[in-house]
């Protein structure tokens, strides 16, 4: 009996060696297996490479990128339209070694025992890896500034028409805009995963800033102002044509405020503006643009007379002959500006135009603001201008010449003045100006006459 029952152990025994054997052999072929092929069900953008020698993953992939950049296309869609551009115009570059690499070593990390538990968790899930894509972003912006130009509108403002003095509200329009951003990504995307063709075109949808409906309100004019000008002086008249046009038809919405030098500039010859006189420190001298501030000064004087609030506003170095003292806006560079805010509860619309030799400024709104307001200037003081004179020692004394004529200088007090029926209702102080003179500067000779220098 004992010795039947150490035959049963030993027989028990050597089974368990050999299925231990057998085991041994089944995770050691596992093992080695595990370490020539990639781990199953992993693919590479969508294609099956689980399985496969690192050899045969490459020449899968090379084959079927061959055929994709030759046969397939992304199609970009919107709105039924389609637009197909082939995958060989991106002039991408896919990193195959790079990619390969990347899923042969997933999960054969490790010791053996987890590589072995590694090959089974991959046998029960799938794994997409992208392909390691070189994109080219000069191709792709290329082709998204392409396809814009199909898509974008822009949207438009409503606008005003003035017709016999009639007004003509023309309602807005909605634009579209393709967010080039987000379709980029979406390209490279679709690059990385090539087996995937269509793309519905990002596109959003764009709103004008002035709506018909701003400008409903809008039923009559509520103030105007104009002033003359010489019209012998081409190169100045066309400076006064080329401004005036970039004001005529601006819309002010409530609380939004009008910059002329935004408006009117930059003053360049590229944008028509001719050499014409200005001011500069007191003086007169030849530069881009002369004459601009003449549609600034008439724009705030009709400005002033709707009772619009003026946010920033200057006045010239020197009096000028198409105002009254204290009654100008100058503009000049970046220091000085006229700036008006539509302090209403309606939208204004401006019209400005040359007719004959007269500058014209009309301001529109609801007529329930319009009010009667006028200007008047107050002569406070007139400064006599001294004279400077400068010795010329190379001149004979009897020698005298006016190099600078001498100009007076003036302090005014401006009011603005509301009228109900003909008669003064409200007075106010609007600003206080001051001119400086210009200096008479006389030369003088020095040298005597009759004397010999030896």
């Amino acid at each position: 009996m004992k010795i039947k029952n150490i035959f049963q152990y030993i027989n028990f025994k050597i089974i368990m060696i050999f299925i231990i054997i057998i085991f041994l052999i089944f995770l050691f072929k596992i093992y080695w297996v595990s370490n020539n092929i990639i781990y199953p069900n992993i693919k590479i953008s969508e294609i099956e490479v689980g399985g496969l020698t690192k050899d045969q993953a490459r020449i899968k992939l090379k084959q079927l990128i061959q055929h994709n950049k030759k046969e397939k296309s992304l199609i970009f869609c919107y709105q039924g339209e389609k637009w197909k551009v082939p995958y060989k115009n991106f002039k991408h570059q896919y990193d195959i070694e790079k990619t390969i690499d990347r899923v042969y070593y997933l999960g054969k990390n490790g010791n053996f025992l987890n590589r072995i538990r590694n090959y089974f968790y991959f046998k029960n899930r799938e794994i997409n890896v992208p392909l390691e894509t070189i994109i080219d972003s000069t191709e792709i912006e290329k082709i998204i500034k392409q396809l814009a130009q199909e898509i974008n509108i822009q949207e438009e403002d409503a606008k005003i028409q003035l017709k016999d003095g009639k007004i003509n509200i023309l309602p807005e329009k909605k634009g579209r805009r393709l967010e080039e951003k987000k379709l980029e990504k979406m390209i490279e995307e679709h690059l990385q995963f090539f087996n995937q063709e269509w793309i519905q075109l990002p596109v959003k949808e764009t709103f004008p800033k002035i709506t018909q409906q701003d400008l409903n309100s809008i039923n009559g004019k509520i103030a105007s102002f104009s002033t003359y000008f010489n019209s012998q002086k081409k190169q100045r008249v066309e400076n006064l044509r080329v401004a005036s046009r970039k004001i005529d038809g601006k819309i002010l919405l409530p609380g939004e405020i009008l910059s002329v030098n935004k408006s009117i500039g930059p003053i360049t010859k590229e944008n028509g503006y001719k050499d014409a006189p200005v001011i500069v420190n007191g003086k007169l001298q030849t530069d881009i643009g002369g004459g601009v501030c003449q549609v600034s000064t008439t724009l705030y004087n009709a400005a002033v007379r709707a009772n619009l609030q003026i946010v920033e506003r200057q006045h010239h170095s020197m009096p000028v002959s198409y105002v009254p003292l204290g009654q100008d806006a100058a503009i000049a560079g970046n220091w000085k500006d006229l700036k008006i805010k539509n302090n209403l509860d309606e939208s204004v619309y401006i019209e400005m135009y040359l007719k004959g030799n007269q500058l014209i400024a009309n301001l529109y709104s609801n007529q329930d603001f319009k009010q009667e307001i006028d200007l008047e200037t107050e002569l406070v003081s007139t400064i006599s201008p001294e004279v400077i004179y400068k010795k010329d020692f190379s001149k004979n004394i009897s020698y005298k010449k006016v190099e600078q004529e001498g100009k007076k200088g003036y302090r005014v007090h401006v009011y603005k003045i509301w009228y109900k029926n003909g008669k003064v209702k409200k007075r106010q102080l609007l600003h206080k100006d001051y001119y400086p003179p210009v200096d008479r500067i006389m030369i003088i000779g020095q040298k005597k006459e009759g004397i010999e220098e030896y």
